[in-house]
């Protein structure tokens, strides 16, 4: 374990030529953080999207998300 645990991969994903993968990511941006600022940043993001919803309205995840990201329990 080092002081960076967390790594934080920006991906700009892209159409691609070849058909057996037909999106092709492209990173575009590393930020390694210490656990705790991995752990304000997911603060920070939940109190955001929590406003932004109460305003405009519930935000919708495609219902193949949890299957794809390998998450067991998505929040609503």
């Amino acid at each position: 374990m080092s002081q960076f645990d967390f790594t934080l991969d920006f991906n700009l994903n892209e159409p691609s030529q070849n058909d057996e993968f037909p999106i092709s990511p492209n990173r575009v941006a590393r930020i390694r953080v210490s656990p705790q600022l991995a752990k304000q940043a997911v603060q920070l993001l939940l109190v955001s999207i929590a406003q932004y919803e109460q305003q405009l309205g519930p935000i919708p995840i495609g219902p193949d998300f949890a299957d794809q990201s390998g998450i067991d329990e998505v929040i609503e």
